[in-house]
């Protein structure tokens, strides 16, 4: 059962489709705005503070990344949610680093969508499955290569491991793995397994897999689907 009503701001400049995304929300008793501009995005976000926000990646007049970073300046709690015709791995890569919780086809499922909505607020980072089918190539910023074991321990939290249950499937003890993990966060430049998690998708540094695109409180959840386990890498 859902919780309270949240506040959905929806910017598209494609008339109907806003239209169709608000009264999808609103019968679930969502309050909605419609906005047709980024700047007008910007500005209803920074008045009335949305849950959400649902933004159109490309517009006529405009940018939908732009506008997200001064949108989350003015409204840095709200979860803005890219919607794109444009999948490569550049959109999705710039959408993320400006501070999007998910990243989304415009042709995806209304049921996708609306799921993507609860899941950013409960602290989730949603992505189009399909856009995980192509990794992007892996950053030069990462200097340092990741040993066999952290790549395993990487591929775990995308997964949805933490540290304490991956520790016996990796058949090593809960100190070793937290070590190979605390060696993987200072390597990746992050700080929790949630960010490591994000990166990895962002980035290309895990095995492209069939999941739900959604990575939570450890990684990468999967909603009842099975995923391929890493491959067996020797100790070090």
């Amino acid at each position: 059962m859902r919780g309270l009503a949240m506040k959905v701001l929806v910017c598209d400049d494609h008339q109907l489709l806003a239209e169709a995304l608000a009264s999808v929300l609103r019968r679930r008793g969502d309050v909605v705005t419609v906005t047709t501009n980024p700047q007008q995005a910007v500005s209803a976000a920074v008045d009335t503070g949305p849950d959400v926000v649902l933004m159109d990646r490309s517009f006529p007049d405009g940018d939908g990344i732009l506008a997200e970073r001064e949108l989350l300046e003015g409204a840095p709690a709200t979860r803005v949610i890219m919607l794109s015709g444009h999948t490569d791995p550049v959109s999705v890569r710039a959408a993320l680093d400006a501070g999007a919780r998910g990243f989304l086809r415009k042709d995806a499922a209304l049921g996708l969508i609306m799921e993507a909505v609860d899941a950013v607020v409960r602290g989730e980072l949603v992505i189009d499955p399909l856009l995980l089918r192509t990794p992007t190539r892996p950053p030069s910023a990462l200097v340092n290569p990741l040993t066999a074991r952290e790549q395993e321990v990487l591929q775990r939290i995308v997964e949805g491991q933490s540290t304490q249950s991956m520790a016996p499937a990796m058949n090593v003890s809960y100190s070793t793995a937290r070590t190979h993990t605390q060696n993987l966060l200072m390597k990746l430049g992050v700080h929790t397994q949630l960010e490591a998690a994000a990166f990895a998708v962002r980035h290309g540094l895990v095995e492209p897999f069939e999941g739900d695109g959604r990575v939570t409180g450890h990684g990468l959840s999967v909603a009842g689907k099975p995923i391929p386990r890493p491959r067996p890498s020797p100790e070090v």
